[in-house]
């Protein structure tokens, strides 16, 4: 026997189509009414403009390092005229250098040593001190 459901037609067996009026019964008819089960309800449909698309805003700003004003050349002074870089490697001798490796700007007079870091904090050593702290 030969059924049509939603414009679809099946083939069923004996077993199947038992009895006319129970066929009936399990057939859907397609009918004004009736809504397809795939159709997107109308409250989930999207019309009118497109929303508008939002600019992304950067969250965070962001932080650059300040340039170190003795990174690159000695102090303007007129006592460091002819400084030279070194890096040195310091205990506790020059507290406001800091202790470690230490790139400075050194000036080598008689007596002492002047020592200038990157961000200006200044000190000075013996010439003899500081040689043994040099590290070439």
């Amino acid at each position: 026997m030969i059924v049509q459901i939603n414009n679809n037609r099946y083939c069923l067996g004996k077993t199947e189509a038992r009895d006319q009026r129970e066929l009936n019964t399990h057939l859907i008819t397609p009918s004004a009414s009736a809504a397809d089960p795939l159709e997107i309800p109308a409250f989930l449909k999207r019309t009118g403009p497109a929303p508008k698309v939002r600019k992304q805003r950067r969250t965070r700003q962001r932080w650059n390092m300040p340039k170190l004003p003795f990174a690159t050349r000695p102090p303007k002074a007129k006592a460091w005229k002819g400084a030279t870089r070194a890096t040195v490697i310091l205990g506790d001798e020059c507290p406001r250098i800091g202790s470690g490796y230490r790139h400075v700007w050194a000036k080598r007079g008689r007596k002492w040593v002047l020592l200038c870091d990157s961000l200006g904090n200044r000190g000075k050593l013996r010439i003899a001190d500081f040689d043994r702290f040099l590290r070439t």
